[in-house]
């Protein structure tokens, strides 16, 4: 079965160091509605070191191998869309209170093994604290929160480092109060202007100790936007074969879209007004299956498409009512016809076996998990949960996400020792051990008899 794969919006990333202010590109400010944004005055630049660098081009692998995950085991929808920057925060949080052989597991999955928790805690702060403000007209939001059992023991650097480098916020309750299902769904719904409300159940948490939670929220507008007059009825294969009618986006323009050969798929790529965020798309060629294409696709490379395909030129320009003279810079972009389907999409998951499947192993097993700096006493993760949300027209883009990590406590069993009471018949043997002559042989019935 063929199936429609999704990933939420990526940001372009810029390189060096720390961040940085800058003024908010000035282009295309008039005939836009630009939506709320997010209330900055001006655009925050994300620069990373050489090491975050290669922690976000680790990540972006993760992000891909937990597609590809996904995609190729969902076996009752057509539609896939998956958060990996919501998943690997959430389990970045939980890493906090990993150890040993679990904790190596979980670095190695998300590609994160050469560096330490420390290099990671303050990856995932730079990320939660620039990525919402990259430009003026985007929405973009990061939340994490930390849902504890009161009279639970936890580790306090767990708490600690989770607050410090997470900003998630703490909360004590009893999970097996039906009510605390509602403050944890409550919790979603606001943090993603209510796309999301209900990522879990009492009887999901019923025996929880701590839950994890990531939300992320998405909102932007169409640098060049769809006429709302060009969408028309238009046939769409779906994954099962089924031809059917859906709303279709018309548009013909220069837009950056290349034939990418080595891949046999058309690429497409859309930017969302503020220039920091753009949606990607991989059309392939009809007889290519999305597996075979998911699997050429190089992280490495990704960031590297808009300069590749579409490089910026130096454009001459004379205004002849003043005589001016001016250079302005332009990208190299393609005359193009586009058609692409209006959506409204939800979407929920249980990753435990796509995660397991990927080498995290350990930490779902109530023996195996080393939660040793979570808890002194034995935890293990008996959920990790995803639902997602994700809505396109010719306004934009607006998509949710929430990660859900539910964390129990092992049933501590103290080893049975064995018990042989010779309480009624048995058997016997006197026997040379080596080859095992059989000197005596009896049955002891009462040891009474005389």
């Amino acid at each position: 079965m063929r199936k429609t794969i999704f990933m939420l919006a990526v940001a372009a990333f810029c390189c060096a160091c720390n961040v940085s202010v800058n003024n908010p590109d000035e282009k295309s400010y008039e005939n836009h509605d630009w939506g709320d944004g997010n209330g900055n005055d001006v655009a925050v630049e994300l620069r990373l070191s050489p090491q975050q660098e290669q922690i976000l081009l680790q990540s972006n692998k993760f992000s891909l191998s937990l597609l590809r995950q996904v995609y190729e085991n969902e076996t009752s929808k057509e539609n896939v869309i998956i958060s990996p920057l919501s998943a690997s925060m959430a389990l970045s949080m939980l890493m906090n209170g990993a150890d040993g052989e679990t904790l190596s597991q979980m670095k190695e999955v998300l590609g994160l093994g050469e560096w330490t928790n420390e290099d990671v805690n303050e990856y995932n702060r730079l990320m939660l604290n620039a990525l919402p403000r990259l430009d003026t007209c985007t929405q973009m939001t990061l939340a994490n929160s930390l849902w504890l059992q009161t009279g639970f023991p936890v580790m306090e650097n767990f708490v600690s480092n989770n607050k410090l480098y997470f900003n998630a916020e703490v909360e004590n309750v009893e999970f097996a109060d039906p009510k605390t299902a509602d403050l944890i769904n409550k919790w979603a719904a606001d943090h993603t202007h209510d796309l999301i409300k209900e990522v879990v159940n009492e009887n999901m948490i019923r025996n929880c100790v701590t839950l994890l939670a990531n939300a992320l929220y998405f909102k932007g507008v169409w640098a060049d936007k769809f006429e709302k007059e060009e969408t028309k009825d238009e046939d769409f294969m779906s994954g099962k074969g089924v031809k059917q009618v859906v709303d279709m986006m018309h548009k013909q323009a220069e837009m950056k879209y290349r034939y990418l050969s080595d891949k046999k798929a058309q690429l497409l790529e859309l930017d969302y007004l503020g220039g920091a965020y753009c949606m990607d798309i991989l059309l392939p060629a009809e007889g290519l299956d999305i597996p075979t294409m998911l699997a050429s696709i190089d992280a490495e490379e990704m960031p590297k498409w808009e300069d590749k395909y579409w490089p910026e030129r130096e454009v001459w320009t004379y205004n002849q009512e003043t005589g001016e003279e001016k250079t302005a810079i332009r990208r190299n972009l393609n005359e193009v016809k586009v058609q692409m389907p209006k959506f409204t999409l939800r979407y929920s998951r249980e990753l435990n076996k796509d995660l397991m499947a990927l080498g995290m192993t350990d930490m779902f097993d109530d023996f195996k998990a080393d939660f040793t700096r979570l808890s002194t006493i034995p935890t293990y993760v008996s959920l990790v949960k995803q639902d997602t949300y994700m809505s396109v027209d010719e306004a934009g883009t607006e998509a949710a996400a929430v990660t859900v990590i539910v964390a129990e406590a092992t049933s501590i069993v103290v080893p049975k020792i064995p018990e042989m009471y010779m309480n009624r018949p048995f058997v016997l043997f006197i026997r040379e051990k080596k080859y095992g002559t059989i000197l005596f042989a009896a049955v002891i019935g009462n040891p009474n008899e005389k």
